[in-house]
This record gives structure tokens, sequence and C-alpha cells, in this order.
């Protein structure tokens, strides 16, 4: 058996092997660190029913630091892509605060920050392939829980383990020749 770590490292080397060519090194840093931060955070929802903070400072971290490097590389669009990038997060954050403003128990507000963090470092179209897959991947779930009586509509279900299955399959389906 793999083992959390085993899972990790499997899950960074198939999906950097998996992206286009044509992406900058820095994007491709940026899509595997989320990809890394991912499984712990996808745990620790699991077993505690929090997405840490600390992981979701350590991305925004990340992106300082290569948004430096592309500055500092003088890479073209840059402030145009960041722009974009912060516009989406702002519109998810309206959107699912919404939601939860509508209903406290509709998303937490851990995943809320999350899904905000998504855009600054997957760039806007993956963090909505993304959250969009997330969403499938939890309604598939909660069909199939709440149709064999596993759980009651009232319990809470963890939703970062669906970040991490959202975040892969839009990574990997993006990435396909011809999409």
């Amino acid at each position: 058996m793999l083992g959390p770590w085993g899972v990790l490292a499997l899950v960074v080397v198939l999906a950097v092997l998996w992206m286009p060519a044509e992406l900058t090194a820095t994007y491709q840093v940026r899509i595997a660190m989320v990809l890394v931060a991912l499984v712990p955070v996808a745990v620790v929802d699991l077993r505690h029913g929090v997405v840490p903070d600390s992981v979701l400072v350590a991305l925004l971290g990340v992106r300082a630091v290569v948004l430096g490097i592309d500055v500092a590389r003088d890479v073209p669009g840059v402030w145009l892509a960041l722009r974009a990038e912060v516009a989406v997060a702002v519109v998810i954050l309206a959107v699912l605060g919404l939601a939860r403003l509508v209903n406290r128990r509709s998303i937490g507000v851990g995943d809320l920050k999350l899904f905000a963090v998504l855009p600054l470092l997957l760039g806007p179209q993956l963090a909505i392939w993304s959250i969009m897959a997330s969403f499938v991947a939890a309604f598939v779930y909660t069909v199939f829980v709440l149709s064999t009586k596993r759980r009651s509509r009232r319990a809470a279900i963890p939703f970062a383990p669906f970040v991490l299955l959202g975040t892969l399959a839009a990574v990997v389906l993006v990435s396909l020749p011809g999409s």
C-alpha cells in the first residue's frame, strides 16, 4: 500500500507529467503546489471537518513568489492575468458567500476560502472547471449516500476531498489534446 505520502507523490508526478509542454514552468509549479496542498487538506477535512488556514496562507505565499518570478522575468501579460484571477476569486466569494448567508449549512467557511484561493493559483479557466467538477463529484457522492441511507440529509459532508478530485479531473481533462 502506498500510504498518504506515496499517494501524494503519485498525484504530483502524474499531474506534472500530464501537463502540456506549452505551459510555463511557473504555472506548472502553481498547479503542482495546489495538488500537493489539497491532499493533506482533504485528509484534515475528512478527519476534523476543517480546512486549515495555514495551508491556504502557504498557497498564497507560493502565488506571491511565483508572481515575483514572473515579474522579474518580464513575462508578458502577468498583471492582466493576475487581475483576471482576482476578479474570478471575488465572484466566487460573492456567489458562494451569498449561498452561505442564505443557508449557513450550504458551504463551510474553509471551503469558501479554498475556492477563493483556487483562481489565484490555477488561473480562472482551470479554477472554474475545478470547482464545477468538485460540485459534480460531491453531488454524485451525496445522491449515493442519501439513496443508500448511509447518511442523513442533515449530516455535514467534508468538501475538500471533492475539491481534490475535481481539481485533479480538471487538470487532466483540460490538458487533453483538443481541449
